[in-house]
């Protein structure tokens, strides 16, 4: 790790920081920066012939890799699948989804796919004209296949599906999941909230919105995946992740439109 020049009496090394006490007899070293190897590592801290350490751990980021992703279009369909890659066994998957239905109050009934034991629901959203988002979890088996969705209306009621499968690293693989708050509102910018989220945690921002248009990638993230259509009245679809969770999250969409998001605080292992 590295120590900040400024705010030392001196800097011999990148990795030391030499500080004058005060007239209270107190020290202040400037701001130390971890580099990125993971893994258990000392500070120390000496004055004369007396000194502490501290003993602090690295952690590995969490990172994120989008398996797999689809879009069903077919209309009254009453499930809808993705092929994925590979999984790694034990992995956390998540499976996001957006749906535009004929009906009211469709949610997700099972998911099944290369997965050991059984998927589980982590938010169902809130419905807007239709529409709805949904976020789910499941555990890898190490093998590849198809991801299948069954909704809960026997009749078949799709307008349009997107559905992706995103594979978690370096994250709490018991409690993957912190907090998945739910959002809806008719507006030009589609928001998400997370509630003091833990220094480590990571963030998956989860939008759609009932039209064709535009979803920006938020601030300071990386976009997983992105989908827009005509089918239906329209939607726009779109994942986003930061290593670092925020309070706040938004997405400007390209016209004011009804939306929908999961905003989601991933626990790192």
């Amino acid at each position: 790790g590295t120590f900040a020049s400024t705010g030392c009496s001196s800097n011999p090394h990148t990795y030391s920081c030499v500080a004058a006490t005060g007239s209270n007899g107190q020290a202040s070293s400037s701001a130390f920066t971890a580099n990125g190897t993971a893994g258990a590592y000392n500070v120390s801290a000496t004055a004369g012939t007396g000194s502490v350490n501290f003993s602090l751990t690295n952690l590995s980021a969490i990172g994120q890799t989008l398996l797999g992703t689809a879009t069903d279009a077919t209309n009254g369909s009453k499930s809808s699948s993705v092929s994925i890659a590979s999984t790694t066994n034990g992995a956390t998957e998540l499976i996001l989804v957006y749906r535009e239905s004929q009906a009211s109050g469709e949610t997700i009934s099972s998911i099944t796919g290369p997965f050991t034991g059984i998927p589980q629901l982590v938010q169902n959203g809130t419905e807007f004209s239709k529409h709805n988002v949904y976020a789910w979890r499941a555990v890898g088996n190490g093998s590849g296949g198809t991801v299948t969705l069954t909704f809960s209306n026997s009749a078949g009621k799709n307008n349009v599906t997107v559905i992706d499968v995103i594979q978690l690293s370096n994250n709490d693989t018991s409690n993957p999941i912190v907090q998945s708050p739910a959002a809806t509102a008719t507006s030009a910018t589609a928001t998400g909230t997370l509630s003091t989220p833990a220094a480590g945690n990571a963030e998956i921002f989860l939008a759609a919105a009932g039209a064709n248009t535009t979803l920006a990638t938020p601030t300071n993230f990386t976009q997983i995946d992105t989908h827009a259509g005509a089918t239906g009245t329209g939607y726009s679809f779109k994942t986003a992740f930061i290593a670092a969770a925020q309070t706040s999250t938004s997405s400007a969409l390209g016209a004011s439109n009804a939306w929908g998001t999961i905003t989601l605080e991933i626990k790192h292992s």
